[in-house]
C-alpha cells in the first residue's frame, strides 16, 4: 500500500517539478495523500480550486505579513549578517586558538613538572620542618665541639667526633666502585665536617701545650689518652709526638737557667752546675716514668725475632733520645767544671754527689751513666791540682831569691813526737824555712782540694804531676846554688846545706807519706785485684821516686863538705 501511494505521489509530482523525482523526500506528503483518499469525487474535483484558492490566500498573508515586518526582517537579515561575520570571526579565531594549542599544551606539561617540583620542595620543607630538632642538632656540632674544646671538656669533644665521622661514612659516595676511596656528596655534612676537624686540630695543639708544662704523672696518662683517641698518630709517632713535647720543656726549663745565670753577669759556675743537674735529673727522671707508664717498651724487646722489628725501632727510639739528652747534659756539665776553680772547687764533691745520685736512679731502668762522668770531675780535679802545683813553684821561686840564709834555725822539741803521734802534721821545722813552707802549704792545700774528688783512677796522673813539681823546685834550687855559690858567706853556705837537707830528708819524705794517705795501698790492692805487697813494693803506684829527685842534691851536698 505504501508502495502504491509513493508512485502515486510520483505521478503527481513529476510534471508539476522539474526535479528528479528519486531526489525528492515525499514522507512530509503522505499525510495529505491519507486524507485526499478520504474524499469523495465531488470534493476531489474541487480540491484543486480549494488549493488555488488557499494559494492565493497564503500569498496574501504572506505579502500582508511581509509589508507588515519589513522592518522586522530588515533587522533579521542584519542580524543574521552579523551572525554570519561574528561565525567567521570565530571560526578564525577557533582556527588561531587550535593553532596554539600545541604551545599551550606544552606550556601546560611545564607548568605540570614545575608543579610537582613545587611539591616536591614543599613536601622536603615540611620534612625538614618535622626533622628541625634533629637537623638544629647537627648544625650546632660545630659550635657545641668548639664550645668542648675550649672550655677543656675533651671526652665531649671526641665523642662528637666519633659521631662525625659516622656521619662522614653515612653520607659518602665512593668515588671508584673498584676502590674503597669515598667523597661526601652533601655540602652541609661536609662542611660540619671540615669544621670539627679544624676544632679536633686546635684540640691536639692544646694537648700538646698542655705536654710542653710542668704535668705529673696522671695529668700525663689523661692527656696522652685523648691523642691516642683522637685517632690521628699511629704508636711510633705517639712515641715522637709525646718525646718531642716533653724535650720543648725540658729545654725551656733549661734555658731559664742559662738565662739567670747569662743576665745577672755572674760567674758561679758551682750554682749553674747544681741547678742544672737538678732540675735535668728531675725533668729526666718524671720523663722516663711517664714514658714507661704510657708505652710498654722493655729491654727484652731489644732481643727479639726479626719479625718485631717495629718494637725494636721504637724501643731504641726512646733509648736514641736518652742518650742525646745525656750527651747534652755531659757537654753543659763538662763546661761549667772547667771553670770550678778557686773557692767553687771547694765544693766540686757536691757536684760529683748529685751526678751520682743522678745516675744511680737511672741506673733503676737500665741507663747507669754514672762511669761516663767520672773522666770529667777527675780531669777537672788534675787540672785544679796542677794548677796549684804551677802556683806553689812560682811562690817558691821568688820567696827563694828573697830569702837570706843568715838566720840561725832551731828545731824545735816537740817536733819528733808530735810528728811521730800524727805523720800527716806538716814538720815544723819547715815554718824557719818561708820557700818551703808556703810550697808545703800548697801542695797540703791541693792535697786537700783533691781528697775531695779524688778518683783512684789519677793516682799515675797525680804522682807524675807531683814528680814534676819536685823536680822544678829541685832544679830551682840547683840554679840558685849556681848562680848564688860564689856571694854566699860561710853561715849562709850552711844554712843553705841545712835547708837542702831538710829538703831532702823531711820535705820529700813527708809529701810521699800524704801521696800514699791519699791513694792507700789497700783501696788500690782491692780495685787491682792485686796483693798490697805487689802495690807497694813492685807497682809502686802511690809512691814517688825520691832517689831519682835527691840525687843532685846529694851530690851538691857532698861537694860542699870535701
Amino acid at each position: 500500500m505504501e508502495l502504491d501511494e509513493q508512485t502515486l505521489l510520483q505521478s503527481l509530482i513529476k510534471d508539476s517539478s522539474n526535479e528528479s523525482s528519486t531526489s525528492i523526500d515525499y514522507t512530509p506528503y503522505l499525510p495529505y495523500l491519507q486524507t485526499l483518499f478520504t474524499y469523495d469525487t465531488e470534493r476531489l474535483h474541487r480540491e484543486l480550486e480549494y488549493l488555488n484558492d488557499e494559494k492565493c490566500s497564503k500569498s496574501t498573508q504572506m505579502l500582508s505579513l511581509t509589508f507588515d515586518n519589513y522592518s522586522t526582517f530588515i533587522q533579521t537579515a542584519e542580524c543574521s549578517k552579523n551572525i554570519s561575520n561574528d561565525f567567521s570571526t570565530i571560526e578564525d579565531r577557533l582556527s588561531l586558538i587550535l593553532n596554539q594549542l600545541d604551545d599551550f599544551s606544552s606550556c601546560c606539561q611545564t607548568f605540570i613538572r614545575e608543579t610537582e617540583q613545587t611539591n616536591s620542595l614543599r613536601k622536603q620543607n615540611m620534612f625538614t620542618l618535622q626533622k628541625y630538632p634533629q637537623l638544629l642538632e647537627i648544625l650546632e656540632i660545630p659550635q657545641i665541639m668548639d664550645t668542648c674544646v675550649r672550655n677543656d671538656y675533651y671526652d665531649e669533644a671526641l665523642e662528637i667526633v666519633t659521631y662525625c665521622k659516622r656521619l662522614e661514612r653515612k653520607f659518602s659516595l665512593p668515588l671508584n666502585k673498584t676502590t674503597s676511596n669515598t667523597t661526601l656528596h652533601i655540602p652541609l655534612i661536609t662542611n660540619i665536617v671540615s669544621d670539627v676537624r679544624l676544632s679536633l686540630e686546635y684540640m691536639l695543639e692544646q694537648l700538646i701545650n698542655q705536654l710542653q708544662t710542668n704535668i705529673q704523672l696522671p695529668a700525663c696518662l689523661r692527656i696522652m689518652g685523648f691523642i691516642r683517641r683522637m685517632d690521628i698518630y699511629n704508636e711510633l709517632e705517639l712515641r715522637l709526638c709525646f718525646l718531642q713535647a716533653r724535650t720543648h720543656f725540658l729545654e725551656k726549663r733549661l734555658d731559664l737557667i742559662q738565662k739567670q745565670y747569662s743576665t745577672t753577669n755572674t760567674s758561679d759556675y758551682y750554682e749553674h752546675a747544681s741547678k742544672y743537674i737538678d732540675e735535668t735529673r728531675n725533668i729526666l727522671f718524671d720523663i722516663v716514668t711517664q714514658y714507661r707508664a704510657l708505652f710498654s717498651d722493655d729491654d727484652t724487646t731489644l732481643y727479639v725475632t726479626f719479625n718485631r722489628n717495629e718494637f725494636i725501632k721504637e724501643t731504641n727510639l726512646f733509648r736514641s733520645w736518652l742518650v742525646y739528652r745525656l750527651n747534652e747534659f755531659l757537654k753543659v756539665l763538662q763546661v761549667d767544671l772547667q771553670h770550678c776553680s778557686g773557692s767553687q772547687y771547694q765544693r766540686l764533691e757536691s757536684l760529683l754527689g748529685q751526678v751520682m745520685y743522678f745516675g744511680a736512679s737511672f741506673s733503676r731502668y737500665g741507663f747507669d751513666f754514672r762511669p761516663l762522668f767520672i773522666q770529667f770531675f777527675s780531669r777537672t780535679a788534675l787540672t785544679n791540682f796542677q794548677n796549684s802545683l804551677h802556683e806553689g813553684n812560682h811562690l817558691f821561686e821568688q820567696l827563694l831569691h828573697s830569702f837570706t840564709f843568715d838566720q840561725y834555725v832551731q828545731i824545735p822539741s816537740s817536733d819528733t813526737s808530735t810528728t811521730a803521734t800524727n805523720p800527716f802534721i806538716p814538720p815544723m821545722i819547715l815554718v824557719s824555712y818561708t820557700p818551703l813552707a808556703v810550697y808545703c802549704n800548697t801542695v797540703l792545700t791541693a792535697f786537700n782540694d783533691l781528697r775531695l774528688c779524688c778518683p783512684l783512677s789519677t793516682v799515675r796522673t797525680v804522682k807524675q804531676y807531683l814528680t814534676d813539681s819536685l823536680l822544678d823546685i829541685r832544679n830551682h834550687l840547683l840554679n840558685y846554688y849556681k848562680s848564688e855559690k860564689v856571694t854566699l858567706t860561710i853561715i849562709e853556705s850552711e844554712h843553705f846545706i841545712d835547708f837542702l837537707r831538710i829538703f831532702i830528708s823531711i820535705f820529700i819524705p813527708y809529701i810521699d807519706t800524704c801521696i800514699q794517705a791519699l791513694f792507700p795501698d789497700a783501696q788500690l790492692s782491692r780495685e787491682l785485684g792485686v796483693s798490697v805487697l805487689d802495690v807497694s813494693e813492685k807497682m809502686k803506684l802511690n809512691r814517688i821516686d825520691i832517689e831519682n829527685i835527691i840525687e843532685p842534691i846529694r851530690t851538691i851536698i857532698e861537694s860542699m863538705f870535701k
